[in-house]
């Protein structure tokens, strides 16, 4: 028989264990609004009960087995809300492949904003004087134009955007079209 103290200091790491483990995860999908996809959280899960179940199984309780289920229940939901718009936004970007038709994308963003919302970039220049937009993130280079309303636009490319809300709102998913059909999908987070 186990002595109370042992049994206690194992409870307490259940329970310590569990919160650090869903606390990480929570924070980079919600308080980051990163959406972490299906694989890392399976590859996450099993991790953590590596760590967990021994902690469960060692002196077995209904308490210690509770917490390891709403750890489970915990990376579930965390998985399964959409916390943010961005997340919804993730998942219909990258639903778009290479070779699909502009209708076809058009028909699958219907819902998100169409255009970058920005004013003409004039800042940085190539070698030819024309208007380079760098992200900061990957190092992409975009050349930009202005369209007739006098909003930016990336030409070759059709810009859609999930949020004008100040968190989000350069939020980009950048398809590069070729012949009508889709060349490429790139995300240029805010």
């Amino acid at each position: 028989m186990k002595d109370h103290r042992v049994r206690r200091t194992e409870f307490i790491a259940t329970i310590s264990f569990s919160l650090i483990a869903v606390v990480v995860v929570a924070f980079v999908e919600i308080g980051a609004a990163w959406p972490i996809p299906f694989w890392a959280y399976l590859c996450y899960a099993a991790v953590w009960s590596l760590v967990l179940l021994p902690l469960v199984l060692m002196d077995y309780t209904t308490p210690k087995a509770l917490i390891y289920l709403s750890f489970v229940l915990s990376l579930v939901v965390l998985w399964t809300v959409p916390w943010t718009s961005r997340k919804r936004f993730l998942k219909d970007l990258y639903a778009i492949k290479p070779g699909m038709t502009v209708a076809e994308v058009e028909t699958k963003m219907r819902q998100y904003i169409k255009g970058t919302g920005w004013p003409p970039y004039p800042y940085d220049k190539d070698s030819s004087g024309a208007a380079i937009l760098r992200d900061i993130g990957s190092g992409a280079a975009y050349r930009t134009e202005s369209s007739p309303d006098g909003e930016l636009v990336l030409p070759g490319c059709v810009v859609y955007r999930h949020s004008n809300g100040g968190a989000f709102n350069a939020d980009w998913g950048i398809i590069r079209v070729e012949n009508r059909r889709v060349a490429s999908v790139e995300f240029s987070p805010d």
